[in-house]
């Protein structure tokens, strides 16, 4: 069945983001300083509100993509637009948040509020993904989340071999990746839009926020709420909290891999069969099954995973263990 198919195929591509972000976050956890690393993240929690941009744009691509009626080339560009309207909303209030939060050295040497460049790479590569995912290309998932974050080890290794600890090198190397991601998905997207033959009408700014506006609500809260969490614990234990909580969160973020993945090949392949009541009560019966049987399996593999924080994390991290079985 489709949803089992792309299912396997997203969980590959979920379990390369996660192993090789958990690589990522190892190498850093390990080479700098505890309060170094949450200070990272405190930065990356402020950037965190760029993730708005989606605005429930991929849930309308999901939707909108298999209807004949719709030009698929005019929708992607009209997302683009209204996310770089969006983006350039959001960074001046993520610039002035920053200068509140810390001081102007602290940002500026090492150029840290460069870390905001991964984040903004991350939200519209997820559009990218949304599309190849919807008509049919998941496997090209697993390619770009091999390219985003396997050259973000690679780049980490490199600069620890070439210069050692340099923390610049590794801010740097951090946002490559998703960057390369992102140009590596949109090439990807442009190539199979050449492919298809486009008809059907375009898409206006206003029509795609009124598509998105019921979607929007979700994707806007939830990078509100992952941000002010870090910051109201930098601002209440400062930057050793945020980095306890963050190694815990990424473990417990790996753990729902399998649930990601039948989430998102669920959405495709419902939107394509919407108007056949037969092959659309096939699909959430065929849903049913795998969140019965694999579900469980994702909460098992992340509980026991806890144990080994502090041997990937380093020791400082032990306590992280506790803050992830609350979060469980």
């Amino acid at each position: 069945p489709e949803i089992l198919r792309d299912s396997g195929v997203l969980f590959i591509s979920e379990l390369a983001q996660v192993m090789l972000g958990l690589a990522i976050i190892g190498i850093l956890s390990n080479d700098l300083s505890i309060s170094r690393f949450g200070f990272w993240f405190s930065i990356l929690a402020v950037f965190q509100l760029l993730m708005i941009a989606d605005f429930g744009f991929s849930t309308v691509v999901a939707r909108l993509v298999p209807n004949p009626e719709v030009e698929d080339s005019s929708l992607i560009k009209t997302v683009r637009k209204s996310q770089l309207i969006i983006v350039s909303t959001i960074i001046p209030i993520c610039v002035f948040i920053l200068f509140v939060l810390f001081d102007d050295q602290e940002i500026l040497a090492p150029p840290i509020y460069l870390l905001g460049a991964s984040t903004l790479a991350t939200s519209c590569t997820n559009i990218n993904r949304t599309f190849l995912r919807t008509i049919g290309l998941s496997f090209y998932e697993v390619r770009i989340s091999l390219v985003d974050r396997g050259f973000t080890v690679l780049s980490l290794l490199i600069c620890r071999e070439a210069y050692g600890i340099s923390e610049l090198g590794y801010l740097l190397a951090y946002i490559s990746g998703p960057i390369i991601g992102f140009i590596f998905s949109s090439i990807l997207v442009n190539l199979q839009l050449s492919l298809i033959e486009q008809s059907g009408k375009e898409i206006g700014l206003f029509e795609l926020f009124r598509e998105s506006l019921p979607f929007a609500i979700d994707s806007t809260l939830a990078p509100i709420s992952e941000s002010a969490t870090r910051i109201i614990l930098l601002m209440a234990s400062g930057t050793v909290a945020v980095a306890i909580f963050e190694v815990a969160w990424k473990v417990f973020i790996g753990g729902g891999a399998i649930v990601r993945a039948i989430r998102k090949s669920m959405l495709s392949a419902y939107s394509s069969k919407k108007s056949d009541t037969d092959k659309m009560s096939e699909s959430v019966y065929n849903s049913r099954k795998l969140i019965k049987w694999l579900a469980p399996l994702g909460i098992v593999c992340g509980s026991l995973g806890s144990f080994l924080i502090p041997f990937v994390f380093s020791k400082d991290y032990i306590d992280s263990i506790a803050v992830f079985v609350i979060l469980l």
